[in-house]
């Protein structure tokens, strides 16, 4: 016991230079300062990158893909579709049942025109659908599709085509003959509402219609139709479910999941996140070893004084755990700090983000005023994420687990890092020292 408290002495005497009054020394004030700034984007990366899939996948879930999809391998009548839907709703895990059709057709007004995906979809498609209400959000209007002429535009749509509810648009759609004819059929709408999810890339080119006008407008070569299904606990019995409710089905049926019909997505985003906690990692282990070449430094300013020591009866090894000890309070002591201002950072990452564009628009506004009448300045405001890619408001998902293993890898990487310099104080001669003094 004596042992240990004589060696957290001498480290704590190596970590502030042990006399009253005197700070702590440069080179580990800036050893922690380069893991605290090291960890904060480390932190803020994976604490945002998770909540951001998980709130763009929550968003395909409830609002496009649903949990499982099923389908009749042959076409079958809308009254037998909504028969086996209902069939499916009973079934005590499924939370909703819906029968959609989808297909393609040109928007067009006199504003402009576009391709579209048209949802046709049941009237109380957001009505009976706590999902669907908590991530599609109406910006005008009502989600109102019960008359057969009702239509509703995403926002994307509405912009371009300058369309607000109680506008006219119509929509061109059609079949293909054998023969290469085509026989166009347009359907005149009335916009009923203008709804986002938030996440552009999701709903920019949809359109809802009723379920009954997309029957007549979409030719059965040309669009598809489902059972969308929402279950309780998609993220955890979805195999089950799915074959519980092939069983409720006659044969000839085929099935979907959500992770069927999302995993290039899924891939796509594990891997972007992967790499960007790899990059990160590295930068934090740049910093960590940074320790070593600062204990090099207090061996070096320090010789004189562990000299001393080792005359007054320190042994090599209480020298060398001495300065790993210092080398793990630096660690710690970077670690807490680089964790806090990480958490931090990520709990109010959208009030963080605004506050940039605002400042950075600010800038480019003034230097536009300046040199406006020498440049012609066009162009949208500065976005730190653009909306077409990523969500508008970022979900902060915080996992405690995943800060507590990031300290500890950052106490064992300062740890090894401390090594070589204290095996180098503890080598340490005390007559060669004291001769040159």
């Amino acid at each position: 016991m004596n042992r240990l408290k004589t060696l957290l002495f001498l480290s704590f005497r190596i970590f502030s230079f042990g006399r009253k009054g005197e700070k702590l020394t440069r080179p580990l004030l800036g050893s922690i300062l380069g893991i605290t700034l090291s960890l904060i984007p480390l932190v803020v990366v994976m604490q945002i990158s998770d909540g951001m899939i998980q709130g763009i996948t929550d968003r395909f879930l409830e609002t496009f893909t649903y949990h499982l999809q099923t389908y009749p391998y042959s076409e079958l009548p809308l009254e037998e579709m909504k028969e086996h839907a209902a069939t499916i709703d009973d079934l005590g895990f499924v939370r909703n049942t819906t029968v959609e059709r989808k297909g393609f057709g040109l928007a067009y007004s006199p504003s402009g025109k576009s391709g579209v995906t048209i949802r046709a979809v049941e009237p109380d498609f957001y009505s009976s659908d706590a999902g669907v209400q908590k991530y599609l959000e109406m910006e005008s209007g009502e989600f109102d599709i019960s008359d057969e002429n009702s239509i509703m535009v995403g926002r994307d749509i509405a912009r371009k085509m300058e369309l607000e509810p109680g506008d006219e648009l119509k929509i061109l759609t059609g079949k293909f003959f054998s023969n290469g004819r085509f026989l166009p059929k347009v359907s005149k709408f009335i916009v009923k509402g203008v709804f986002s999810t938030g996440y552009d890339e999701l709903d920019r080119m949809w359109v809802f219609v009723p379920l009954s006008t997309g029957e007549k407008i979409l030719a059965d070569k040309s669009s598809s139709t489902i059972i969308g299904i929402k279950i309780d606990k998609p993220y955890e019995t979805l195999k089950e479910d799915m074959l519980a409710v092939r069983d409720s089905l006659p044969l000839r049926w085929g099935m979907y999941t959500w992770e069927n019909l999302n995993r290039a997505q899924q891939e796509n985003y594990r891997t972007t996140r992967a790499l960007l906690i790899f990059i990160m990692a590295l930068i934090v282990c740049v910093a960590v070893f940074n320790i070593s070449s600062s204990l090099v430094m207090l061996v070096i300013e320090k010789s004189e004084e562990l000299a001393i020591l080792k005359c007054l009866g320190a042994s090599p090894s209480d020298i060398t755990f001495s300065y790993i000890l210092t080398g793990l309070f630096t660690g710690i002591t970077g670690g807490i700090s680089g964790l806090g201002a990480g958490l931090l950072i990520s709990v109010h990452i959208n009030g963080v983000i605004k506050g940039a564009e605002t400042l950075l628009n600010g800038i480019i506004s003034f230097f536009q005023l300046i040199l406006s009448p020498f440049i012609d300045f066009s162009g949208d405001s500065f976005q730190v994420l653009n909306t077409s890619y990523y969500l508008e408001i970022i979900p902060v998902s915080v996992r405690p687990m995943e800060l507590v293993v990031i300290l500890g890898m950052t106490i064992i990487l300062t740890a090894l890092s401390s090594t070589i310099p204290a095996l180098r104080a503890g080598r340490i001669k005390p007559l060669e020292v004291l001769r040159k003094f």
